[in-house]
C-alpha cells in the first residue's frame, strides 16, 4: 500500500517518507528483537553487541531507532528505569542525529532524577529539531534555556 501510493504521488514528502519509513521497518522486523537480550546478558554485554552490530552490513539484531526506543518505553512500564536508559543511550549513540532519542533520553532520565543530564537531552532534542514542542515545553516547565 505504502509503495502504490508512493507511486502515484512521488511529489509527495508524506508518501515518500512514510514508504522509506515502512521499508526500513520491514526490513527490521526480520532480525532478531534485543528484547531476548535481556534474560542472557548484562546491559554492558548488550551495549557491546549493539555497537558491534550497527558496523555490520546485514545485522542479526534490530537495532533499528524505532525498535530500540520501543524496548526502553517498555522498560519503563516494566519499572526498569536503569535498563531503559542505557537501551535510550544506546540510541544516542546509534543515531546522534534524531531529535526524538534525545526526546525519549531525556524523558526517561527526568524519570530517573537525573534532572541537569535529562534537561540537556531535551536540549539537544530541541537543537535537532528546533519545532520539537515537546522538547521546548518540558524546557520552559523547567524553567532552562
Amino acid at each position: 500500500m505504502l509503495k502504490l501510493n508512493y507511486d502515484n504521488y512521488p511529489e509527495s514528502a508524506y508518501s515518500k517518507f512514510f514508504y522509506e519509513l515502512g521499508m526500513k521497518e520491514l526490513y527490521w522486523s526480520k532480525k532478531k528483537s534485543l528484547n531476548e537480550l535481556l534474560s542472557e546478558k548484562s546491559l554492558k554485554e548488550i551495549h557491546t553487541i549493539c555497537l558491534a552490530e550497527s558496523k555490520k552490513n546485514d545485522p542479526d539484531y534490530n537495532i533499528s531507532e524505532i525498535a530500540i526506543n520501543t524496548l526502553g518505553y517498555k522498560l519503563i512500564e516494566e519499572r526498569k528505569i536503569k535498563e531503559a536508559l542505557e537501551f535510550f543511550n544506546i540510541n544516542t549513540e546509534l543515531y546522534p542525529n534524531s531529535a526524538n532519542v534525545f526526546d525519549s533520553y531525556g524523558e526517561c532520565l527526568l524519570l530517573a532524577g537525573k534532572e541537569k543530564e535529562g534537561l540537556a537531552a531535551y536540549k539537544k532534542s530541541l537543537e535537532l529539531d528546533p519545532k520539537n514542542v515537546n522538547a521546548e515545553n518540558i524546557l520552559m516547565k523547567y524553567n532552562h534555556k
